[in-house]
């Protein structure tokens, strides 16, 4: 069996299986013992999903590892990730490595890319976008020809709300929550300001072209 150091049973933290070259398994649960020991379960029976870590403990065996509570935190979610993120980067960082996917240590909270990396990514991003491929364009113009574009994303939230009639429990929920509001002081100071000319002339000018244009539609109507 592995040796286990400073595990308490019901602990909740982070947790670290430490294998063959000090190569590092990060993580974390509500109870750390009962955690480590559905890890040794499954790597006797064979069947534990990280095939690196199974290949190990075949390979070595049990005696080969060691496992360890490295830091103990209350039973949060939060705080349990972001301790495995930082403890995921630490062991990363070590000549050992670890077997945890690179994924989970660059999706964890407070790790950030070098600038190096992070020009290097977009540049083979730019170079190697799908986008790119005539044929997509070709899939994607040939999709899109027929769809319908609004001129701006006024005209689309128009267009998706016109029409649309809510039921009675939905109005009167919001009636309900606006009965008995009172405005601050310093919005009445607000709502009090009078309007600048270059705001009224805009009123006009809105109010012009909307009486225009719903004459023009009554005439239309027999």
């Amino acid at each position: 069996m592995p040796k286990w150091i400073n595990t308490t049973n019901g602990t909740s933290g982070v947790y670290v299986i430490l294998g063959p070259k000090d190569r590092a398994y990060v993580g974390s649960s509500k109870n750390c013992e009962t955690r480590l020991d559905e890890h040794v379960g499954r790597l006797n029976r064979g069947a534990h999903p990280l095939k690196s870590l199974q290949r190990d403990w075949d390979e070595y065996g049990s005696e080969a590892f060691r496992m360890s509570l490295i830091e103990e935190l209350p039973l949060d979610r939060k705080l349990l990730f972001a301790a495995e993120g930082k403890w995921l980067r630490h062991y990363w960082t070590l000549p050992g490595g670890i077997y945890n996917s690179e994924a989970q240590v660059v999706t964890a909270p407070g790790f950030k890319h070098k600038d190096q990396m992070r020009r290097k990514r977009s540049k083979y991003m730019l170079e190697n976008s799908p986008w790119k491929d005539p044929v997509v364009q070709a899939k994607i113009h040939e999709k899109q020809k027929d769809v319908p574009r609004p001129k701006s994303v006024k005209d689309a939230i128009k267009a998706k709300l016109t029409g649309r009639v809510r039921d009675q429990k939905f109005r009167d929920a919001c009636a309900k929550g606006q009965t008995g509001r009172k405005h601050s002081e310093e919005s009445k100071q607000k709502r009090r300001k009078p309007h600048t000319p270059e705001a009224i002339e805009r009123m006009s000018v809105a109010m012009l072209a909307y009486w225009a244009k719903r004459r023009k539609d009554e005439s239309h109507v027999d």
